[in-house]
């Protein structure tokens, strides 16, 4: 009898489970989501923000305070996602920075992570959070997250390149157990001609000086444009951006009215609306992202031919 031989295909491995923590309105999760995977807990204390998420996700666990989660609650996931709170970093805000009472709220991140040890983790902020404390602030995220052993990928991501009719800029941090695997997710081999010279570098490692102490491997960081699928329209210009034009201001309506009305919202865009989604992750971003962690969990197995002829 003769032996068949094995041929090695890459094949998804089972459906990947996520675990969302500052979930907002869902931006993340909505993206992972259409990538194929299965969201199962959420963490999100502002009450309108609770009542989307109900409504778009109703099997998946809904807790208040992320204070109150940890291994005991919160079930096994492959992937933590975390739009962690902003208002201590951003550039309109105190700048209290990581001390601050929100902002510092990462730090639960951080603590959950350690605790059920996600093969990914996601997380996402404003830019001011890379000048916060004269960068020292970012520091302590990059080095907090390597010192749980992941490696570690940052770069700046603009919604405007993902067909996304505005300028949105935040920063996304990858932390992978696999070595590569963050890198491999947010930098494409492509990339565009705005380029400068922190992105030409890239590929380079950067550990930070407290790599030895903390056991940092690699740090791979980045201040790109993202252009992912559409890389030749940005290299070509063809970006229209449309003349704003504002409609004058009533004085005499009420406040909330004459912000709406000033920004061209429709009469339904309530003031809880147009926080909730000013804050929110844009779904093509997260959507992006969640299809190149799909494809950097990609497993290699061994299968039969017979196998292979009935898939």
């Amino acid at each position: 009898m003769v032996d068949h031989p094995t041929y090695d295909r890459r094949r998804p491995a089972r459906k990947l489970k996520c675990g969302s923590l500052f979930s907002g309105i869902g931006g993340l999760d909505l993206g992972f989501r259409r990538a194929g995977f299965e969201t199962c807990w959420q963490v999100e204390n502002n009450r309108f923000c609770q009542a989307v998420l109900r409504t778009h996700f109703p099997n998946a666990q809904l807790f208040p305070d992320v204070r109150d989660c940890s291994r005991q609650n919160l079930s096994p996931v492959d992937i933590i996602t975390a739009g962690f709170p902003c208002q201590d970093v951003s550039t309109v805000g105190k700048r209290a920075g990581l001390s601050g009472e929100q902002t510092s709220l990462f730090f639960e991140v951080i603590r959950i992570a350690r605790e059920l040890k996600p093969s990914w983790l996601v997380l996402e902020n404003v830019l001011g959070l890379l000048y916060s404390k004269a960068g020292r602030d970012f520091s302590v995220v990059l080095s907090s997250v390597a010192a749980l052993g992941y490696f570690v990928a940052y770069r700046i991501l603009d919604s405007q390149f993902f067909g996304v009719p505005q300028r949105r800029r935040r920063v996304f941090i990858i932390g992978s157990l696999r070595k590569g695997g963050a890198a491999e997710v947010l930098f494409e081999s492509q990339s565009s001609s705005r380029n400068n010279q922190t992105g030409q570098a890239l590929g380079k490692e950067t550990a930070g000086s407290t790599s030895r102490r903390l056991g940092i491997h690699r740090i791979i960081s980045g201040t790109l444009t993202a252009s992912p699928n559409i890389v030749l329209q940005a290299l070509t210009n063809q970006i229209i951006k449309q003349p704003v034009r504002r409609p004058p201001v009533d004085f005499k309506t009420p406040h909330s009215n004459r912000i709406r009305n000033a920004a061209w919202l429709p009469e339904g865009m309530d003031c809880s609306r147009y926080r909730a989604l000013g804050n929110a992750v844009t779904v093509p971003v997260a959507h992006w992202l969640a299809e190149r962690i799909k494809a950097a969990s990609l497993v290699t197995d061994p299968v039969n031919p017979s196998e292979m002829m009935n898939a």
